[in-house]
């Protein structure tokens, strides 16, 4: 059962999650008060940047695929399908980049 704390109305407010993506990822997240900051959950959700640092120079390839799969996975889903879907202004934010 999914507390009623208005997160996932929240969730499922942005393009490309619904009620089902939404629910499970409160559930495999669990107490949001656990991280300390956003980097943190981006990290465990598997999500940031692999950063290497050789004689002063920093290079930043793909992600790191490390933490929670089922995480990272369903949020991959929702993004092809922001990607894929009808147009929307965050479609069209990353489009111009």
């Amino acid at each position: 059962m999914i507390p009623d704390n208005g997160n996932i109305e929240i969730l499922v407010s942005f393009p490309g999650i619904g009620f089902t993506i939404g629910s499970s990822v409160l559930a495999e997240i669990g107490n949001i008060g656990q991280f300390d900051n956003p980097k943190k959950l981006v990290s465990w959700a598997g999500l940031s940047h692999a950063v290497y640092e050789s004689a002063g120079k920093t290079a930043h390839r793909h992600i790191t695929k490390r933490g929670s799969k089922y995480l990272m996975t369903m949020l991959i889903e929702a993004a092809q399908s922001i990607a894929h879907g009808k147009p929307n202004r965050l479609k069209q934010f990353f489009s111009r980049i």
